[in-house]
């Protein structure tokens, strides 16, 4: 879950916050773990910045989008360190999140870091921004309430799915693929991860339970960290652009979630057979 970040200073208020899980763009409640909320005090809207729609779009953008963990995202040849509280961008994407065009995305960007909401490193491949007190704000026992409630609920109601599988979190998994692999590349995405076929969930079981019983966290792959960095590392691959050259006969294949997944892939990729 994600914390309240108010642009008018910590909320002091009692009611409720609003429970803030979706724009008009239906991209807009998925983040990297795909699950979990954001807090929205209604005191927000107070702060005449939002009387502007766009700034109140790209705002909630922003903290729909920002790391509520620290941890390494691969850029080109080397990692970078996005931190809780910030979240690895770039300009042509906060576009296509909100619908809002360059120049306006460049000016709210610019008008929240004046006022002290957001801080902002450039380079030439990508914009690293960080939510001003993104911590102070986080309310660690609303939080932790709202978690229990949601998977009590989600206990009760899987009460029938097959104890075999209910371990497997084959939406995140389909949607982990679609960011980390099929954004960057512009290879195809998933659609409906909600839906996938019996034959994706046996690829993703198979896959998902590799080696479940290493001693290193970071090589066991029944965890979804261990899917962000394959698919991270996949997207940095020449074979696996879009627009890669792979010979006759093959001009217009493009490498996709099932082929990412197939024993054969998987087994090149590991051995950096593709390098």
């Amino acid at each position: 879950m994600l914390g309240c970040s108010c642009l008018d200073g910590p909320c002091r208020l009692t009611s409720l916050p609003i429970l803030f899980t979706g724009m008009n763009n239906s991209r807009a409640c998925k983040m990297s773990s795909n699950s979990g909320w954001i807090s929205l005090h209604r005191k927000i809207l107070e702060h005449p910045i939002f009387s502007d729609p766009q700034a109140f779009t790209l705002w909630v953008q922003l903290l729909l989008r920002a790391n509520h963990k620290e941890k390494k995202v691969m850029v080109g040849n080397k990692f970078i360190e996005v931190k809780r509280g910030q979240l690895l961008t770039g300009r042509n994407k906060l576009v296509e999140y909100t619908g809002i065009d360059r120049n306006k995305i460049e000016r709210l960007l610019n008008l929240f870091e004046n006022e002290a909401q957001i801080e902002q490193q450039k380079t030439t491949k990508y914009r690293l921004i960080s939510i001003t007190n993104y911590n102070q704000y986080q309310d660690t026992e609303h939080q932790t309430s709202i978690k229990r409630a949601t998977n009590e609920q989600q206990t009760s109601t899987n009460n029938n799915v097959n104890n075999e599988n209910k371990n497997i979190p084959y939406q995140q998994f389909a949607d982990t693929y679609n960011e980390y692999f099929a954004e960057v590349t512009g290879n195809p995405k998933v659609k409906d991860t909600n839906k996938l076929s019996p034959a994706r969930k046996k690829a993703i079981k198979a896959r998902f339970n590799f080696n479940t019983n290493s001693d290193k966290p970071e090589t066991r792959t029944n965890q979804l960290d261990y899917w962000e960095r394959y698919f991270t590392y996949c997207s940095t691959l020449p074979f696996m652009q879009i627009d890669a050259n792979r010979g006759n006969g093959h001009e217009t294949w493009k490498p996709n979630f099932d082929f990412l997944l197939t024993e054969k892939t998987f087994t090149k990729v590991r051995e950096g057979s593709y390098e």
